[in-house]
C-alpha cells in the first residue's frame, strides 16, 4: 500500500491546477520512497479515483521512482506557457550521497510520462542532522519555476548533500544547485502576425539556430 504525504508544490497555469507530492511505498520488504505529479481541470468532475478518467478532473498524473531502496523526495514542479513541465526533487539511497535531480516533459508527450530522471548536482558526502528527537531535516530548498521574461525557460533550485566541514554528524552539511531548462539559441527571424479569413491558412516561419540539435516548434493561439 502507498502513503501520501501533502502537497509539496502546487500552482495553476493555462486554467489547469498542477501539483508534486511524495509518497512512500512499503510492501515489506520493499523500502521505495516516490514522488507524485497530476495536471487537474478544476472545472470538471471531482475524480473517483487516482487515475485519468474521461470528463474528469484528473487530466493527467505520473509516478516517478529509483526503485528499491531509492529515495524521490520533497519535488517542485513548475510548467511554462506551453505547458512543457520540470519537476525537481532530491534523490539517494544506500548507494549515493544524496543528490539534486529533475525530470522533464514536453507538453507534447504522451499523457501521463515524463523523460528519465536526470542528474543535477550529485551528493558530496552523507548527511545527518537533527534539530530536535530523530528528525533530520530536508527539503528546505527546493523550488521550480517558469522564467518571467520569457514564460518558457524553465528552472529548477534543489538540494543535495554537501561537504562536511567535519567527522561528526553535527558536521552535516546541504547545498543547492540551480538549473535552467530553456532554448539556449539564437533566433533571427520571427514569426510575422498575420490576419486571414475565417476558414483560410495562416503560415508562419521562423529562423532559428543552435549548436544543441535539431529544433522543434510549437504554435500557440492566443498568447
Amino acid at each position: 500500500s502507498a502513503c501520501r504525504i501533502r502537497m509539496s508544490s502546487a500552482l495553476c497555469r493555462n486554467g489547469k491546477i498542477w501539483a508534486s507530492n511524495v509518497g512512500s511505498n512499503f510492501p515489506t520488504p520493499v523500502n521505495e520512497t516516490r514522488a507524485y505529479w497530476y495536471q487537474l481541470d478544476p472545472t470538471l468532475a471531482f475524480p473517483g479515483s487516482s487515475l485519468p478518467a474521461p470528463n474528469g478532473m484528473m487530466l493527467q498524473n505520473g509516478r516517478l521512482s529509483g526503485g528499491i531502496g531509492v529515495a524521490l523526495v520533497t519535488p517542485s514542479v513548475a510548467v511554462n506557457c506551453a505547458e512543457d513541465a520540470v519537476i525537481g526533487f532530491s534523490n539517494g539511497d544506500a548507494t549515493k550521497y544524496p543528490e539534486a535531480s529533475y525530470v522533464f516533459r514536453l507538453g507534447a508527450d504522451a499523457i501521463s510520462t515524463t523523460g528519465p530522471i536526470r542528474l543535477l548536482k550529485a551528493g558530496e558526502t552523507n548527511y545527518w542532522k537533527t534539530l530536535a528527537g530523530a528528525t533530520a531535516p530536508w527539503g528546505l530548498a527546493s523550488s521550480s519555476a517558469v522564467d518571467p521574461r520569457d514564460d518558457a525557460s524553465l528552472w529548477t533550485l534543489q538540494q543535495y548533500a554537501g561537504t562536511r566541514v567535519g567527522a561528526a554528524d553535527a558536521d552535516s552539511r546541504w547545498g543547492t544547485r540551480w538549473g535552467r531548462l530553456g532554448f539556449s539559441g539564437t533566433i533571427t527571424d520571427q514569426p510575422d502576425s498575420l490576419v486571414v479569413c475565417l476558414g483560410s491558412s495562416a503560415v508562419f516561419q521562423v529562423v532559428a539556430s543552435s549548436s544543441n540539435g535539431p529544433l522543434t516548434y510549437h504554435w500557440r493561439k492566443d498568447l
